[in-house]
């Protein structure tokens, strides 16, 4: 018998992905917008282009002086651990219908977005799934909060070039940390804003201990929502079964073609402020 594909929340992966973001941070921006920056900026230039963007919080020469520390060996493995994190994160969403057939555990290890935790959820024994998502949200946040407390604003910049974030949103989002970091880290927990938060120089213990609250949070509300969802879950994963190499394909074209058409309009976009 031919398994059907439903309709239901869990089919739309992609779409919360981007919007569950979007969302919170137009409803953070008004709650924040009234707030005391923790620090104070002023303007600074970024590297290679001279773009004059948000500034380290702590200012540019605290930076230098705190980062001479950081060997440059250091910063080339931080840089090369952070871009590798990010293949890895984009390789799972690009064969995630194969992992979800066939390897579940190895969809959260590669790539542990809220979507596909809640896809995961019922597929794995809870002794399984809380350790596997929660150390390895952990330790991609941890990477990108090491990478932006070492490269400060340099990150920004290397951010909105390598990744389909663009520098304006980098920058809002720098500015929510600033406002209320405990707010934010907890409503958009991910390297991404680890990275951002680095950049701000919140302190260690203090990211550490939010990390760690949210993705308590986020691992627990997302394996309920699955549990809640088990039977359509479990249809997603027939689906899959049966038609996993045509679906990772699509799913391959899909992020590479996205990939792709953002770099070219970043390009795009570049050339016509030049």
């Amino acid at each position: 018998m031919e398994a059907r594909l439903p309709l239901g929340p869990s089919a739309f992966g992609p779409v919360c992905l981007w919007a569950k973001p979007r969302f919170l941070e137009l409803i953070l921006s008004k709650w924040t917008a009234g707030l005391k920056p923790t620090y104070y900026a002023s303007s600074t230039t970024w590297p290679k282009d001279g773009h004059t963007g948000v500034a380290l919080s702590v200012g540019e020469e605290a930076w230098e002086s705190e980062n001479e520390q950081v060997s440059p060996q250091s910063k080339r493995w931080l840089l090369a651990g952070f871009a590798l994190m990010l293949a890895m994160r984009a390789c799972g969403t690009a064969f995630s219908p194969a992992l979800l057939a066939y390897a579940p555990a190895g969809l959260i290890a590669l790539s542990p977005f809220v979507p596909h935790l809640i896809i995961t959820a019922p597929l794995l024994p809870a002794a399984l799934f809380f350790p596997l998502a929660i150390l390895v949200s952990l330790a991609q946040s941890w990477l990108g909060y090491l990478f932006g407390r070492s490269f400060g604003p340099w990150a920004i910049q290397w951010l909105s070039e390598h990744t389909p974030a663009n520098q304006e949103r980098l920058e809002q989002l720098l500015g929510l940390v600033e406002r209320a970091a405990p707010v934010v880290l907890l409503a958009l927990p991910g390297p991404m804003l680890a990275t951002i938060a680095g950049v701000a120089r919140v302190s260690p213990r203090r990211m550490f201990l939010l990390m760690i609250v949210a993705q308590l949070f986020w691992v627990s509300a997302a394996y309920l929502l699955g549990a809640s969802l088990a039977q359509w879950i479990e249809a997603i994963q027939a689906f899959a079964l049966s038609y996993a190499l045509p679906l990772t394909l699509v799913f391959c074209a899909a992020v590479a073609t996205w990939h792709a058409l953002t770099r070219a309009r970043k390009r795009r976009d570049k050339d016509i402020t030049q």
